[in-house]
């Protein structure tokens, strides 16, 4: 009876721990059903969010908003979004921070906005009007759309050396006009702005010690470094949401990281073998030594709503040989007519190469090579003793070279596209 008995308990101790483990199964393909279905469903309020983003980033790309302020903005109106849309400028390029808000989920993106044209419709040079035609000489390589002045192209010759390289053919030429395609009024006026350190809202102070070692996120106010002296970036580390301002010069050494901060200075120079990407703005020069490689987006700027009233002036952006800078040049200052300097106010040296535009109000003297667009006002070149207004001497030019993907500078006609995401 003894032995009956224990048979019998085993079974039944053998018949719940099955039920215990069936039990078991039961509540986890339960809950794993439920968690499945939480997952799935926060996902999908994740990814409407995110598409919600994109779609306000578009919007915002084709529609221009109010700068310095939030917007609302409603493009799904069967089904309402809190889309709220912030536009600001940071150094030469638009800044779109769109947050997407639904069901207590909220997701935001910032965006750099730049100008974009489609590689065929975009010329490789535009030189104004200067009732002089462009004289090409030695190994000189200008080839995709050019406008030109009506008095066209031609070969030509100094210190004994003549024109041994390649123009485009007639057909791809066409006139131009006296006056540069422009950039957007609101973005000079900003640009100005901060040359004289007024940096408006949102901005905080932050402690100057050295060397610098600044890492700021863009969905925060922008932190501000300021020195009524020099400054010097040795050994130093600048990177994101951050503004280097000196009242009188920034030097920038190789020993720095410096990425997507903007530098303002009367005067910025640009140590040999320095890297980075950044935007360095200057109201008078701005020296890029040799061998440096800067990255994109790049901007080197020369800006200042002040009249040049003397022809000796200096001003100007100065690229040295074998330096690489993807990214934008620019040189905005206004002459008088009468004191139309003889001087290049942009040089791009020999073998120093140009990824992207060089915008010039004034003379350029290309000796490197320009792989993307020229505006300028008028060539120089200072050879053989010698000045010669409207040459080029051994430089190249060919927006066919440019990455079809290139985003740069905001021109008025030029459609707006994302140049980078920020962080």
């Amino acid at each position: 009876m003894g032995i009956l008995k224990k048979i019998k308990g085993g079974a039944l101790q053998f018949v719940l721990f099955i039920g215990v483990v069936i039990a078991i199964l039961l509540l986890t393909f339960i809950s794993l059903a439920h968690s499945h279905r939480f997952f799935q469903t926060k996902g999908g309020l994740v990814i409407e969010n995110i598409n919600a983003v994109n779609d306000g980033i578009n919007h915002s790309l084709r529609n221009n908003s109010v700068f310095n302020d939030t917007v609302v903005m409603n493009i799904y109106p069967e089904n309402p979004k809190e889309i709220s849309v912030y536009r600001s400028y940071w150094g030469m390029f638009e800044k779109v921070s769109v947050t997407s808000e639904a069901y207590g989920n909220k997701y935001a993106k910032t965006a750099l906005i730049g100008g974009w044209f489609d590689k065929k419709d975009c010329p490789s040079l535009f030189l104004r009007e200067n009732n002089r035609p462009l004289v090409v000489v030695g190994a000189a390589v200008i080839k995709g759309k050019l406008q030109l002045p009506e008095r066209g192209i031609k070969a030509g010759s100094m210190g004994g050396k003549s024109f041994t390289g390649v123009i485009s053919g007639p057909g791809n030429i066409s006139k131009s006009s006296s006056r540069l395609p422009k950039l957007t009024q609101s973005l000079e006026q900003n640009m100005n702005q901060l040359i004289k350190g007024n940096f408006g809202e949102g901005v905080q102070m932050a402690e100057v010690t050295y060397p610098l070692r600044i890492k700021h996120s863009f969905e925060e106010e922008t932190r501000v470094v300021y020195s009524d002296g020099a400054i010097e970036l040795s050994n130093s580390s600048v990177i994101g949401n951050v503004i280097v301002y000196s009242g009188y010069k920034i030097v920038v050494d190789r020993s720095s990281n410096i990425k997507d901060a903007i530098l303002i200075a009367p005067e910025i120079e640009i140590k040999n073998n320095s890297t980075g990407h950044f935007q360095a703005l200057a109201s008078d020069k701005i020296t890029v030594g040799r061998s440096c490689k800067l990255n994109y987006p790049t901007a080197l700027v020369i800006t200042n709503d002040r009249r040049i009233e003397n022809k000796e002036d200096e001003s100007g952006v100065f690229i040295a040989d074998n330096t690489i800078v993807k990214g934008g040049i620019a040189y905005l200052l206004d002459h008088s007519d009468d004191m139309r300097p003889y001087s290049p106010q942009i040089r791009i040296s020999e073998n120093a190469l140009v990824f992207g535009e060089v915008y010039c109000t004034e003379n350029l003297e290309l000796l490197g090579e320009v792989r993307g667009s020229v505006y300028t006002s008028s060539f120089m070149v200072q050879k053989f003793g010698s000045i010669y207004q409207n040459h080029i001497y051994g430089g190249k030019l060919d927006i066919r070279n440019l990455h079809e993907r290139y985003v740069g500078l905001l021109l008025d006609k030029k459609d707006k596209k994302v140049m980078k995401w920020l962080y």
